[in-house]
């Protein structure tokens, strides 16, 4: 991955990594729980697997058709232990904030939100994660 690379990787993931960080920070200095009410468990695994078999069914399927109408074609030059080793690291750097994102905001903040604040917690909750993209998109216009 090239330095422009990893500065887009950053830039677009740092929304998440501060949901991540607020959640850290709300939980262990403001609501004294440790995440011990957060709701989360691991779940079924046929519920993972039903979602990887959706995101590759999605990925594959539009591949496939591309390939078979002519509207893409398959590169001499294919490395395919690369091509998956690209996919695999980008895959891990983009769960781990993505998990992040997802447990601060649903799993966590969302139930104290509704339990102290009066009016419409949805409403409340998209204010404060498009705070997050607002600056994101400063980011990137700022970058030229």
């Amino acid at each position: 991955m090239g330095r422009d690379t990893v500065y887009t990787y950053a830039l677009s993931s740092l929304p998440m990594i501060m949901v991540t960080v607020a959640t850290y920070i709300a939980g262990r200095y403001i609501f004294h729980d440790s995440f011990s009410k957060a709701g989360w468990n691991w779940g079924k695994s046929k519920h993972y697997l039903a979602v990887f078999s959706l995101a590759i069914f999605v990925w594959v399927v539009p591949t496939i058709l591309e390939l078979v109408l002519g509207m893409q074609s398959i590169p001499k030059a294919v490395i395919v232990p690369e091509i998956l080793g690209n996919f695999l690291i980008r895959f891990i750097a983009t769960l781990i904030p993505a998990f992040g994102e997802e447990f601060g905001w649903r799993g966590y903040m969302l139930p104290h939100l509704v339990k102290t604040i009066q009016i419409k917690n949805s409403t409340t909750s998209s204010c404060i994660y498009l705070v997050g993209m607002a600056f994101t998109y400063a980011c990137w216009n700022g970058r030229g």
